[in-house]
Protein backbone atom coordinates (compact mmCIF):
# COMPACT_ATOMS: atom_id res chain seq x y z
CA UNK A 1 0.00 0.00 0.00
CA UNK A 2 1.53 3.71 -1.11
CA UNK A 3 2.42 5.77 1.76
CA UNK A 4 2.13 9.46 1.69
CA UNK A 5 5.51 9.97 3.32
CA UNK A 6 6.48 8.04 0.03
CA UNK A 7 4.87 10.56 -2.35
CA UNK A 8 5.69 13.39 -0.93
CA UNK A 9 9.38 12.43 -1.28
CA UNK A 10 8.51 11.18 -4.51
CA UNK A 11 7.25 14.86 -5.80
CA UNK A 12 9.54 17.07 -3.82
CA UNK A 13 12.27 15.07 -5.80
CA UNK A 14 10.76 15.97 -9.03
CA UNK A 15 10.57 19.55 -8.38
CA UNK A 16 14.59 19.85 -7.17
CA UNK A 17 15.56 17.08 -9.79
CA UNK A 18 18.16 16.40 -6.94
CA UNK A 19 18.57 13.80 -4.25
CA UNK A 20 20.71 16.59 -2.36
CA UNK A 21 18.39 19.31 -2.02
CA UNK A 22 15.69 17.40 -2.34
CA UNK A 23 17.40 15.58 1.02
CA UNK A 24 17.45 18.91 2.55
CA UNK A 25 14.24 19.88 2.06
CA UNK A 26 12.83 17.06 3.55
CA UNK A 27 15.11 16.85 6.39
CA UNK A 28 15.97 13.50 5.71
CA UNK A 29 19.39 12.03 4.77
CA UNK A 30 20.05 11.37 1.11
CA UNK A 31 20.53 7.38 0.95
CA UNK A 32 17.33 7.41 2.96
CA UNK A 33 15.62 9.18 -0.16
CA UNK A 34 17.41 7.14 -2.43
CA UNK A 35 15.99 4.09 -0.57
CA UNK A 36 12.59 5.51 -0.16
CA UNK A 37 12.59 6.19 -4.53
CA UNK A 38 13.61 2.91 -5.00
CA UNK A 39 11.40 1.01 -3.24
CA UNK A 40 8.44 2.88 -5.16
CA UNK A 41 9.94 1.89 -7.88
CA UNK A 42 10.25 -1.96 -6.80
CA UNK A 43 6.72 -1.92 -6.11
CA UNK A 44 5.25 -0.58 -9.52
CA UNK A 45 8.27 -3.05 -11.22
CA UNK A 46 9.19 0.90 -13.59
CA UNK A 47 12.29 3.58 -13.28
CA UNK A 48 10.79 6.41 -12.24
CA UNK A 49 13.60 8.91 -12.70
CA UNK A 50 16.37 8.34 -14.74
CA UNK A 51 20.00 9.44 -13.18
CA UNK A 52 22.65 11.45 -14.59
CA UNK A 53 25.62 13.37 -13.78
CA UNK A 54 24.18 16.66 -12.18
CA UNK A 55 21.10 15.02 -11.01
CA UNK A 56 17.66 13.18 -11.88
CA UNK A 57 15.46 13.50 -15.11
CA UNK A 58 11.77 11.95 -14.59
CA UNK A 59 10.81 9.32 -16.87
CA UNK A 60 7.44 9.17 -18.96
CA UNK A 61 5.89 6.40 -16.33
CA UNK A 62 7.11 8.73 -13.59
CA UNK A 63 5.84 11.88 -14.74
CA UNK A 64 2.58 10.23 -14.63
CA UNK A 65 3.15 8.89 -11.04
CA UNK A 66 3.87 12.19 -9.97
CA UNK A 67 1.16 14.36 -11.64
CA UNK A 68 -1.63 11.85 -9.19
CA UNK A 69 0.53 11.73 -6.18
CA UNK A 70 0.50 15.62 -6.71
CA UNK A 71 -3.24 15.69 -6.64
CA UNK A 72 -3.31 12.93 -4.10
CA UNK A 73 -0.93 14.89 -1.72
CA UNK A 74 -2.76 18.03 -2.24
CA UNK A 75 -5.92 16.13 -1.38
CA UNK A 76 -4.75 14.71 2.01
CA UNK A 77 -3.59 18.24 2.64
CA UNK A 78 -7.18 19.67 2.44
CA UNK A 79 -8.49 16.62 4.33
CA UNK A 80 -6.10 17.02 7.18
CA UNK A 81 -7.03 21.40 7.41
CA UNK A 82 -10.22 20.27 7.48
CA UNK A 83 -9.75 18.01 10.27
CA UNK A 84 -7.90 20.98 11.86
CA UNK A 85 -10.42 23.29 11.56
CA UNK A 86 -13.33 21.16 12.72
CA UNK A 87 -11.34 20.48 15.31
CA UNK A 88 -10.89 23.77 16.28
CA UNK A 89 -14.69 25.27 16.00
CA UNK A 90 -13.65 26.60 12.38
CA UNK A 91 -15.65 24.05 9.97
CA UNK A 92 -18.53 21.70 10.11
CA UNK A 93 -21.94 22.22 11.07
CA UNK A 94 -23.34 22.84 14.37
CA UNK A 95 -27.12 22.69 14.72
CA UNK A 96 -28.76 23.85 18.20
CA UNK A 97 -32.21 25.93 19.62
CA UNK A 98 -32.93 28.37 21.74
CA UNK A 99 -35.67 30.22 23.52
CA UNK A 100 -37.25 33.07 22.30
CA UNK A 101 -36.49 35.60 24.61
CA UNK A 102 -32.61 34.37 25.40
CA UNK A 103 -32.79 34.04 21.46
CA UNK A 104 -33.71 37.95 21.02
CA UNK A 105 -30.95 38.88 23.72
CA UNK A 106 -28.00 37.12 22.48
CA UNK A 107 -27.91 35.10 19.10
CA UNK A 108 -27.50 38.03 16.63
CA UNK A 109 -24.26 39.06 18.05
CA UNK A 110 -22.70 35.38 19.17
CA UNK A 111 -23.76 34.75 15.30
CA UNK A 112 -21.92 37.50 13.99
CA UNK A 113 -19.14 36.81 15.78
CA UNK A 114 -19.05 33.46 15.08
CA UNK A 115 -19.41 33.98 11.59
CA UNK A 116 -16.65 36.14 11.38
CA UNK A 117 -14.18 33.83 13.33
CA UNK A 118 -15.37 31.00 11.56
CA UNK A 119 -17.53 31.33 8.16
CA UNK A 120 -16.92 28.12 7.09
CA UNK A 121 -19.18 26.58 9.88
CA UNK A 122 -23.02 25.92 9.12
CA UNK A 123 -25.22 26.94 11.64
CA UNK A 124 -28.41 25.89 11.45
CA UNK A 125 -30.52 27.40 14.64
CA UNK A 126 -33.99 26.79 15.60
CA UNK A 127 -35.27 29.51 17.98
CA UNK A 128 -38.85 27.98 19.53
CA UNK A 129 -39.98 27.18 22.74
CA UNK A 130 -38.69 24.65 25.25
CA UNK A 131 -41.39 22.16 24.71
CA UNK A 132 -40.72 22.01 21.30
CA UNK A 133 -37.02 22.18 21.61
CA UNK A 134 -37.09 19.42 24.14
CA UNK A 135 -37.96 16.70 21.90
CA UNK A 136 -35.21 17.34 19.68
CA UNK A 137 -32.56 17.78 21.98
CA UNK A 138 -33.22 13.96 22.76
CA UNK A 139 -33.69 12.73 19.54
CA UNK A 140 -29.85 14.10 18.49
CA UNK A 141 -31.93 16.73 16.37
CA UNK A 142 -29.99 19.45 17.74
CA UNK A 143 -26.57 19.31 20.38
CA UNK A 144 -27.89 21.99 22.99
CA UNK A 145 -30.28 24.22 24.07
CA UNK A 146 -30.25 27.71 25.60
CA UNK A 147 -33.47 28.22 27.93
CA UNK A 148 -34.52 29.35 31.21
CA UNK A 149 -33.58 26.33 33.78
CA UNK A 150 -36.82 26.83 35.14
CA UNK A 151 -38.33 25.17 31.91
CA UNK A 152 -35.55 21.94 31.67
CA UNK A 153 -37.96 18.79 32.28
CA UNK A 154 -36.36 16.46 34.75
CA UNK A 155 -34.11 14.30 33.57
CA UNK A 156 -31.07 12.17 34.36
CA UNK A 157 -29.20 12.36 31.38
CA UNK A 158 -28.82 15.82 31.21
CA UNK A 159 -25.43 17.77 31.43
CA UNK A 160 -27.21 21.95 32.33
CA UNK A 161 -24.69 25.02 32.45
CA UNK A 162 -25.28 28.37 33.34
CA UNK A 163 -24.81 31.22 31.33
CA UNK A 164 -25.82 33.82 33.42
CA UNK A 165 -29.12 36.01 34.48
CA UNK A 166 -31.93 37.53 33.22
CA UNK A 167 -34.15 40.06 34.96
CA UNK A 168 -37.16 39.52 34.76
CA UNK A 169 -39.10 42.92 33.44
CA UNK A 170 -42.15 44.55 32.97
CA UNK A 171 -42.67 46.49 29.43
CA UNK A 172 -44.86 49.18 28.13
CA UNK A 173 -45.39 52.17 26.02
CA UNK A 174 -43.03 55.18 27.28
CA UNK A 175 -46.57 57.08 28.16
CA UNK A 176 -47.97 53.92 29.72
CA UNK A 177 -50.32 54.87 32.96
CA UNK A 178 -48.67 52.78 35.06
CA UNK A 179 -45.39 54.41 33.87
CA UNK A 180 -46.68 57.49 36.32
CA UNK A 181 -49.24 55.63 38.84
CA UNK A 182 -51.07 52.53 39.70
CA UNK A 183 -54.15 52.32 38.35
CA UNK A 184 -56.49 50.31 40.39
CA UNK A 185 -59.09 48.11 38.72
CA UNK A 186 -57.75 49.22 35.35
CA UNK A 187 -57.33 46.20 32.79
CA UNK A 188 -54.10 46.03 30.95
CA UNK A 189 -53.63 42.91 28.35
CA UNK A 190 -50.65 41.09 29.15
CA UNK A 191 -48.09 39.66 27.03
CA UNK A 192 -45.87 36.81 26.86
CA UNK A 193 -43.35 35.04 23.86
CA UNK A 194 -43.89 31.70 24.92
CA UNK A 195 -46.25 29.53 27.04
CA UNK A 196 -42.91 28.41 28.42
CA UNK A 197 -42.19 31.87 30.39
CA UNK A 198 -45.51 31.36 32.32
CA UNK A 199 -44.68 29.33 35.02
CA UNK A 200 -41.33 32.58 35.81
CA UNK A 201 -43.86 35.26 35.90
CA UNK A 202 -47.22 33.36 37.17
CA UNK A 203 -49.87 34.58 34.72
CA UNK A 204 -52.35 33.95 36.65
CA UNK A 205 -51.62 36.00 39.31
CA UNK A 206 -50.46 38.75 36.79
CA UNK A 207 -53.76 38.71 35.32
CA UNK A 208 -55.68 39.26 38.97
CA UNK A 209 -53.16 42.41 39.31
CA UNK A 210 -53.62 43.58 36.19
CA UNK A 211 -56.98 42.46 35.29
CA UNK A 212 -56.36 41.61 31.84
CA UNK A 213 -55.81 38.66 29.30
CA UNK A 214 -52.31 36.92 28.94
CA UNK A 215 -52.01 36.57 24.91
CA UNK A 216 -48.88 34.34 23.74
CA UNK A 217 -47.23 35.79 20.82
CA UNK A 218 -44.01 34.17 19.72
CA UNK A 219 -42.99 36.43 17.17
CA UNK A 220 -40.90 39.19 18.71
CA UNK A 221 -41.26 42.15 16.21
CA UNK A 222 -45.32 41.69 16.69
CA UNK A 223 -44.75 41.94 20.72
CA UNK A 224 -42.72 45.23 20.23
CA UNK A 225 -45.17 46.90 18.17
CA UNK A 226 -48.27 45.68 19.72
CA UNK A 227 -46.39 46.97 23.07
CA UNK A 228 -45.81 50.38 21.67
CA UNK A 229 -49.19 51.10 20.11
CA UNK A 230 -51.60 49.84 22.94
CA UNK A 231 -51.53 49.46 27.04
CA UNK A 232 -50.90 46.17 26.54
CA UNK A 233 -48.14 45.06 29.51
CA UNK A 234 -45.19 42.74 28.04
CA UNK A 235 -43.41 40.29 30.25
CA UNK A 236 -40.27 39.87 29.34
CA UNK A 237 -36.31 40.44 30.11
CA UNK A 238 -34.83 43.62 29.55
CA UNK A 239 -32.13 41.71 28.16
CA UNK A 240 -34.38 40.87 25.40
CA UNK A 241 -34.99 44.37 24.16
CA UNK A 242 -31.94 46.43 25.14
CA UNK A 243 -31.80 48.23 22.21
CA UNK A 244 -35.49 49.39 22.35
CA UNK A 245 -35.08 50.52 25.89
CA UNK A 246 -32.21 52.71 24.57
CA UNK A 247 -34.32 54.30 21.76
CA UNK A 248 -36.66 55.29 24.23
CA UNK A 249 -39.59 53.32 22.09
CA UNK A 250 -40.31 50.89 25.00
CA UNK A 251 -40.29 51.54 29.05
CA UNK A 252 -39.73 49.40 31.62
CA UNK A 253 -42.11 49.75 34.73
CA UNK A 254 -40.58 51.30 37.62
CA UNK A 255 -39.80 48.88 40.15
CA UNK A 256 -43.16 50.60 42.78
CA UNK A 257 -45.42 49.32 39.40
CA UNK A 258 -43.68 46.43 38.63
CA UNK A 259 -45.90 43.38 39.88
CA UNK A 260 -42.98 40.59 39.42
CA UNK A 261 -38.87 41.37 40.41
CA UNK A 262 -36.31 39.30 40.32
CA UNK A 263 -34.34 37.90 37.82
CA UNK A 264 -33.97 33.52 36.29
CA UNK A 265 -31.34 31.57 35.08
CA UNK A 266 -30.14 31.11 31.32
CA UNK A 267 -28.37 27.85 31.09
CA UNK A 268 -26.52 25.78 27.78
CA UNK A 269 -28.14 22.38 27.90
CA UNK A 270 -27.15 19.15 26.18
CA UNK A 271 -26.85 15.73 26.45
CA UNK A 272 -24.31 13.87 29.11
CA UNK A 273 -23.66 11.07 27.30
CA UNK A 274 -22.91 13.00 24.13
CA UNK A 275 -19.32 15.04 23.88
CA UNK A 276 -19.63 18.78 23.18
CA UNK A 277 -18.25 19.53 19.86
CA UNK A 278 -15.53 22.13 19.53
CA UNK A 279 -18.13 24.86 17.58
CA UNK A 280 -20.58 24.13 20.46
CA UNK A 281 -17.96 25.25 23.02
CA UNK A 282 -16.99 28.13 21.06
CA UNK A 283 -20.87 29.02 20.47
CA UNK A 284 -21.38 28.93 24.41
CA UNK A 285 -18.63 30.76 25.33
CA UNK A 286 -19.63 33.64 22.98
CA UNK A 287 -23.15 33.51 24.47
CA UNK A 288 -21.60 33.94 27.82
CA UNK A 289 -19.67 36.84 26.45
CA UNK A 290 -22.51 38.63 24.95
CA UNK A 291 -24.61 38.72 27.78
CA UNK A 292 -21.56 39.92 30.72
CA UNK A 293 -21.54 42.21 28.17
CA UNK A 294 -25.00 42.99 27.68
CA UNK A 295 -25.28 42.49 31.58
CA UNK A 296 -22.64 45.38 32.27
CA UNK A 297 -24.21 47.79 29.52
CA UNK A 298 -28.11 47.07 31.37
CA UNK A 299 -26.06 48.05 35.13
CA UNK A 300 -24.65 51.70 33.52
CA UNK A 301 -27.64 52.68 33.09
CA UNK A 302 -29.70 54.71 35.46
CA UNK A 303 -32.84 53.41 37.11
CA UNK A 304 -35.85 54.00 35.65
CA UNK A 305 -38.08 56.56 37.99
Amino acid sequence: MLELRSLRYLVTLSRHLNYARAADELGITQPALSRSIQALEGSFGIRLFDRGRTGVTPTTAGRRLIEHATALLANADDVERRFRETANGKSGSLHFGMAPVPARALLAKSLSERLASAPDIKNDVVVRSMEALWPMLVAGQIEFVVAPTSQIPDAPFIRTESLGRFPVSLMTRPKHPLMTEARVGARYPILLSSHGFGPLSAPTDLMAEAGGAVHVIEDFDTLIEVTRNSDAVWLTSAHAVADELAEGTLGELPQRATMFTGDFEVAFISLDRHSQSPAARLMKHSLQRQLSALARSIAKKPASV
